[in-house]
């Protein structure tokens, strides 16, 4: 039974480590789609990808949490999930579901937050290991949202020239 106290949370990884977001801030997912890549794009965000007619903004998540950058692969998942600014696509080597966690069970501490800049917010236990709770608001602030908005209105001018 589900309380006012629970959160459901999507679970993705990265390498060997486990994420969650807040499943109320996804809007779906999907297979990977080529990223086109935007010149002097801020350094985390890997570029815009067309989403059925909406150019939206793919954030370099292993940029910001520090992980060795890689190409996108044909096995990725894209999860399209919303912010109180844009939209925003994390790329994940894979998506392991959804998992109903109380406040209870996700640990929060002030050293986790200073040393993440924010962007996570907490850590869970779950049966296969730890997971790491992101705060997606916090982690589109490292990419500062007013480049972002240029760099998507360049992308749209790019893509409509590509059509003509």
């Amino acid at each position: 039974m589900k309380t006012d106290n629970c959160s459901d949370f999507l679970i993705f990884h990265l390498d060997d480590q486990a994420y969650g977001i807040k499943l109320k801030t996804v809007v779906r997912t999907i297979r990977s789609v080529e990223v086109l890549k935007i010149p002097d794009a801020p350094e985390k965000m890997l570029g815009v990808v067309n989403v059925q007619g909406n150019i939206t903004f793919v954030a370099n998540i292993r940029k910001c949490l520090r992980l060795p950058e890689r190409d996108v692969e044909l096995s990725d998942r894209f999860i399209i999930a919303r912010t109180s600014s844009v939209p925003l696509i994390l790329v994940t080597d894979s998506i392991s579901g959804v998992v109903t966690l109380t406040e209870e069970e996700v640990a929060t501490g002030k050293e986790i937050i200073n040393e993440t800049e924010g962007f996570v917010e907490g850590v869970a236990k779950l049966d296969d290991g730890l997971v790491l709770i992101l705060e997606l608001e916090r982690l589109l602030d490292l990419v500062d949202a007013s480049q972002l908005e240029f760099t998507i209105s360049d992308a749209k001018q790019i893509s409509q020239q590509e059509v003509h």
